[in-house]
């Protein structure tokens, strides 16, 4: 029986090529020279300033954040409260949403998936310009009007801190799925 003869092997020495003599590693390459014959250094694009809210990210003690955080606050906000107040406000919600869900599924049973809540909080607390849209760019709602009410009333129905903002613009996104109509 013929076998091949390995093209690489590793060793306590360092890889080796059949045949060969240590093949040693591979050289970094120095990034590309400028101009004045320095290194050229990328520079990050300057972003628009964002917050998340604290513990809606990521697992605890992680930095990095979970596919689709549950809730995002964009712009200065001014709010005077902690953001885990403004999270716990936003958290009263859910149930209600979860209710919207159960009476959409009383009519439209295959009625599941993700969305986002996209709302503004002027600057004595008030929610308004509720609108509902998909997560994904590339998704087609899966809910009716009746749904959309029902999710804007909710979300109406909250109330924040005054802020010294004018307005501010945050998001909340669910996923809605069987699971829901049983809790």
């Amino acid at each position: 029986m013929n076998r091949a003869a390995p093209l690489a092997t590793v060793t306590e020495d360092g890889p080796k090529a059949a045949g060969r003599a240590n093949v040693p590693p591979p050289v970094p390459r120095p990034p590309p020279a400028t101009d004045q014959g320095r290194a050229a250094v990328p520079q990050e694009e300057p972003r628009p300033p964002t917050a998340t809210i604290a513990g809606q990210t990521g697992s605890e003690g992680s930095t990095e954040p979970d596919a689709a955080p549950a809730v995002t606050i964009t712009g200065h906000t001014g709010l005077d409260e902690d953001t885990k107040s403004i999270t716990s406000i936003i958290d009263t919600a859910r149930p209600k949403v979860r209710d919207c869900y159960r009476a959409q599924a009383k009519s439209k049973p295959d009625a599941a998936g993700s969305l986002k809540v996209i709302f503004d909080i002027d600057a004595k607390g008030r929610v308004s310009d509720v609108k509902i849209k998909p997560i994904s760019a590339y998704s087609q709602p899966w809910w009716d009007k009746n749904f959309e009410t029902c999710v804007g009333a909710a979300y109406r129905k909250l109330e924040f801190p005054s802020s010294s903002s004018s307005r501010t613009t945050a998001e909340a996104n669910y996923f809605l799925s069987a699971l829901d109509l049983r809790l």
